[in-house]
């Protein structure tokens, strides 16, 4: 019967080594499909980098001061501040006395006409 058991080694070892062969052949293949799905995600990552970089070029221009300045008088209708608009404290007690100065201090706050 030595002839079986050598057989028999021989199969085992035959099976040993399709098995490692399999097993390295999916191996291999998982390891192939990790690598195209990073590429997938590194090609994601670099668009958001370019999108980003729009985007702050995007904002650089929009928070520009002279363009907000700009927009601020035309739509806003802002006045520089003068020296006749800065008002005491003096004029709150004034208004809440109900003096003269409330028909100023209703004018000069809140633009009320006379």
């Amino acid at each position: 019967m030595p002839g079986f058991y050598q057989y028999r080694s021989f199969i085992l070892g035959a099976l040993v080594i399709v098995a490692a062969g399999i097993g390295a052949f999916m191996i291999k293949s998982h390891a192939i499909e990790k690598e195209q799905q990073l590429e997938i995600i590194r090609a994601q990552i670099e668009a958001e980098k370019d999108r980003i970089t729009v985007l702050e070029a995007d904002w650089s221009y929009l928070t520009r001061p002279a363009r907000i300045q700009h927009l601020s008088r035309e739509m806003l209708s802002f006045v520089p501040m003068t020296p006749d608009r800065i008002l005491t404290l003096d004029i709150f007690d004034e208004a809440r006395d109900g003096t003269e100065s409330t028909r100023l201090f209703r004018n000069t706050i809140f633009g009320e006409a006379e």
